[in-house]
């Protein structure tokens, strides 16, 4: 790994990380905001600071634990945006709950469909250099942060949607159980999955399909 360090190169991920983890977050919180819910605008969440949505271990600890041991992508999370789940169910049920935890997902998903659209505009010698760099990492990114979050981990935004569903039709035993383990028992098996190479990889799989998927798209546009 150090003999292939590359300073510019890891500016430019952390910088594709920050676009995928700040419009995530921020598109929940916009979300919330359009059934009523002005939670995140009192706390100053709705904006693309960073530095408003930096978590110590999802956008410090955990990308640079993934570059010390080699994962084939880089994955994190910012803050969490506050969200009143009492007012947006009042102005739209399940489904409005439902939308919010899938909104930074359809964010990063339609951020990697712009890139490949992107990259199959400009001509090939513009990509040669740090804006394909870019372009890549951006991608990769984008589409690891979105598959990832809809595994079903609890805590994780395809939880919160399953659950949401699960309770439209009053089925409460999954979403007690999800409660029950809480945000740090999701994060825990999330990172206890990443610590080893088989379960790491099966991880990667689902990303790998999704970027064929993509990249197969953009030939079609």
């Amino acid at each position: 790994m150090f003999e292939n360090f590359d300073i510019a190169k890891i500016i430019i991920a952390i910088g594709a990380l920050i676009i995928a983890i700040v419009g995530h977050e921020l598109m929940h919180g916009l979300s919330a905001y359009h059934y009523g819910d002005n939670t995140a605008k009192h706390y100053g969440r709705l904006t693309i600071n960073p530095i408003s949505h930096i978590d110590p271990i999802g956008t410090l600890i955990l990308p640079l634990m993934l570059f010390l041991i080699d994962a084939p992508f880089l994955f994190g999370w910012a803050k969490p945006v506050p969200v009143n789940t009492e007012v947006v169910y009042k102005n739209g049920g399940y489904n409005a709950l439902t939308v919010v935890a899938l909104a930074g997902i359809s964010y990063n998903f339609l951020v990697a469909l712009l890139v490949v659209m992107i990259w199959n505009f400009l001509p090939p010698v513009w990509l040669d250099d740090m804006l394909g760099t870019f372009l890549e990492q951006l991608l990769l990114i984008n589409v690891v942060l979105a598959v990832i979050n809809l595994l079903p981990f609890p805590s994780f935004d395809g939880a919160h949607a399953l659950c949401y569903q699960l309770s439209r039709f009053k089925l409460y035993a999954i979403p007690r159980l999800y409660e029950r383990i809480g945000m740090m028992g999701g994060t825990l098996a999330f990172m206890l999955c990443l610590a080893f190479e088989p379960t790491r990889q099966i991880l990667f799989v689902p990303v790998q399909a999704v970027l064929a998927f993509l990249l197969h798209i953009g030939t079609l546009i």
